[in-house]
């Protein structure tokens, strides 16, 4: 059981967080299936984005939270197996920023940059939750071995949209995957040539990208929870 008591200032931010966490993934969902004229689930479906998937799987955790924290008054008591689960999720959708921003932003038209659905999706949402799990998550009893906890949602993802890969589920303009870094026919597995390196290094790469966000986050939090207690100590 994790236990914190945060400070009013720390409660009120985290409850404004915890709220523009969900409200900015539900008008981004919204946007998304206006602009895309898709329901979620079928061929070409937002669902089968990472995208999708990572802020629902954050605002549906940060909702669990403000409840908690309503109901608390900020003074937690909380399963830390709550807290796994919102630290994979903000590891989840820290990577569809990071990965967004880094490897996908400069593939995309302007139209789209500006759009509500990106701006909530891929800009909003993560970095609300991101903050939200440094200033107010500091209650989270965790290990090192808990780092790799946050490979496990991408791996899944992985392994999930190979095998609708090969059922034959496309993603619209005959792409058979989502994302470019994951398109088997095109870069190979284990090739290197001009159309890039092969799916393989990119899982790699992304591997170890995830393992650094994990770190850095507990990293972060474990600073966090080490001013706290200094602070509860000078009080006392």
């Amino acid at each position: 059981m994790g236990q914190a008591t945060l400070s009013k200032k720390t409660y009120t931010i985290g409850l404004i967080l915890k709220l523009g966490t969900i409200l900015s993934c539900c008008l981004g969902l919204y946007f998304q299936v206006i602009e895309w004229q898709s329901v979620f689930f079928g061929p070409n479906s937002t669902f089968l984005y990472f995208t999708t998937q990572s802020n629902i799987w954050i605002a549906a955790i940060c909702l669990v939270f403000l409840i908690i924290d309503l109901r608390s008054k900020g003074n937690r008591q909380v399963s830390n197996w709550l807290y796994v689960v919102k630290f994979m999720f903000t590891v989840a959708i820290m990577l569809t920023f990071i990965v967004f921003a880094v490897l996908l932003t400069p593939q995309q038209e302007m139209d789209y940059l500006i759009s509500g659905t990106n701006i909530c999706l891929h800009n909003l949402t993560p970095i609300f939750a991101i903050i939200d799990f440094i200033l107010c998550d500091y209650g989270y009893l965790s290990s090192k071995k808990h780092i790799l906890l946050g490979t496990i949602l991408p791996i899944l993802y992985f392994i999930v949209t190979l095998i609708l890969s090969f059922n034959g589920v496309g993603y619209g303009d005959d792409r058979i995957v989502p994302y470019f870094f994951l398109d088997y026919k095109k870069l190979g597995w284990l090739s290197v040539g001009d159309n890039g390196i092969g799916v393989i290094y990119w899982v790699i790469i992304i591997s170890f990208m995830v393992l650094a966000m994990g770190a850095s986050l507990l990293g972060i939090k474990y600073l966090r929870a080490k001013g706290s207690m200094s602070k509860t100590q000078e009080y006392n």
